[in-house]
């Protein structure tokens, strides 16, 4: 028994799948570069905020307030903020979390290293082995090398922050949506035009005349 003949894909339609394909990866590229984007800008800015309080307790070190002593809450939205003063070789002289400063160099840290070099630096997520909590860092370096590091704890609502919208996904799946059905017809409209110029090719070299070509 002969087996049916397998059904051919039209001009049309490779034409309309080929045009599908790259509009779904320009698409694509276009969503993951506004998608991280849209996160490097989240976290520049609570960093930027961080950069704030940092430079505006150096100010008050420098006019010869004593840290316990500055007020930061009011100009601020972040709750337990971590606040910790560092002398020049990375070593903690105060931290308001903890009830005893540890003995090890932080100079390493990523945040305090960029602030060193830098004059300022942030780490977006990393653990702390004297809390045992993951924070937001963000260093900022005085002009006498003291260098004021304040952090925030890495909760659901930091995470929530720090997530890029969603809203242009919607966006785009509707405008991939349009582009596609546009794309149809259009590649439709174009394949049968280039069928029927096959056609009028095939019968010209056969000597059929134009007017007879339907």
């Amino acid at each position: 028994m002969a087996s049916s003949p397998t059904k051919r894909i039209s001009y049309p339609q490779r034409l309309f799948l080929w045009l599908l394909g790259y509009s779904l990866l320009l698409v694509g590229c276009f969503v993951f570069f506004q998608y991280n984007r849209e996160k490097d800008f989240k976290t520049i800015e609570v960093n930027s905020q961080l950069q704030l309080i940092n430079r505006f307790i150096i100010t008050q070190l420098n006019e010869g307030k004593e840290i316990n002593e500055i007020a930061h809450n009011e100009f601020h939205p972040f709750d337990n903020l971590r606040i910790s003063v560092l002398d020049s070789s990375g070593r903690i002289i105060f931290d308001n979390s903890l009830d005893s400063l540890p003995h090890m160099n932080h100079s390493g840290r990523e945040e305090i290293r960029e602030a060193s070099g830098k004059g300022s630096g942030y780490a977006v997520h990393r653990h702390s082995e004297s809390t045992g909590e993951t924070y937001f860092y963000s260093a900022t370096k005085g002009d006498d090398g003291i260098i004021v590091r304040t952090a925030i704890p890495y909760s659901v609502s930091l995470n929530s922050l720090l997530k890029a919208d969603y809203g242009f996904l919607w966006i785009m799946g509707a405008v991939t949506l349009l582009m596609c059905v546009l794309g149809y017809f259009a590649t439709r409209r174009v394949g049968q035009h280039i069928i029927r110029l096959n056609r009028f090719a095939e019968k010209a070299e056969r000597g059929v005349r134009v007017s007879d070509i339907e």
